[in-house]
């Protein structure tokens, strides 16, 4: 399998909510054997399924030197890409401070990598007009529905709760009609804690169990 048929089969596994199968192939991957046009997708594969270490080998050089020539010669997206592999890896602050440095217009997932420092920092609501800002800039769809399930979740741990459900009940409608089976199920997780803020014990129940039957064996954090 080429390096671009692998990427493709691993995008469509971790739609599908099979993490382990795309961790699977990349940890099979040679990175040495990427060109260089194709290090930031694999890098992003990597970090979505939890392979945190080996996307930062793939996206930076063995011994980057001064980290700040480096960035001045990178992408907008690259130093993007390797700022939230920093926040993956524990180093939120650190990651925040080089995201704030890339505009929207250059890099459009930054609103999104940002937000999820603030997740880090328990800062749910200076991740809110992030979120809502963050459909401005992508394109593509199924970015706009990560989006949307980030925003759902700052609503919920906000306390707004009918924002919460609004978002939710659209995003679930979306996973369902795309097989988007992960984001499906971090919708039903989302959707537990509400039920648990409303005493609804029984559909708290209800909505873990599906997100779990969703995420199967998966060895991510959605699993924990």
């Amino acid at each position: 399998m080429n390096i671009r048929d692998l990427i493709k089969q691993c995008e469509s596994r971790i739609r599908a909510g099979d993490i382990n199968g795309a961790q699977q192939t990349l940890r099979e991957l040679n990175i040495k054997d990427v060109p260089s046009e194709l290090r930031f997708t694999v890098a992003n594969l990597c970090r979505r399924t939890g392979l945190v270490t080996l996307g930062l080998k793939a996206l930076t050089p063995e011994f980057m030197g001064d980290r700040e020539d480096w960035i001045g010669q990178s992408s907008a997206a690259e130093v993007g890409e390797y700022a939230v592999l920093l926040q993956r890896n524990g180093s939120v602050n650190e990651a925040l401070k080089i995201l704030e440095r890339i505009i929207p217009e250059r890099f459009p997932d930054a609103p999104l990598y940002r937000a999820y420092c603030h997740f880090n920092r328990w800062e749910y609501a200076e991740a809110i007009p992030l979120l809502q800002d963050y459909g401005k800039y992508v394109g593509d769809a199924y970015k706009k529905l990560i989006g949307q399930v980030n925003l759902a979740a700052a609503f919920v741990h906000t306390g707004r709760a009918r924002e919460a459900g609004d978002v939710l009940g659209e995003a679930k409608r979306v996973c369902l009609e795309g097989g988007h089976n992960r984001l499906l199920a971090n919708c039903m997780e989302l959707s537990a804690q509400l039920a648990i803020d409303q005493l609804d014990f029984k559909s708290a129940k209800a909505a873990i169990e599906a997100s779990a039957g969703l995420l199967g064996s998966a060895n991510t954090i959605d699993q924990l």
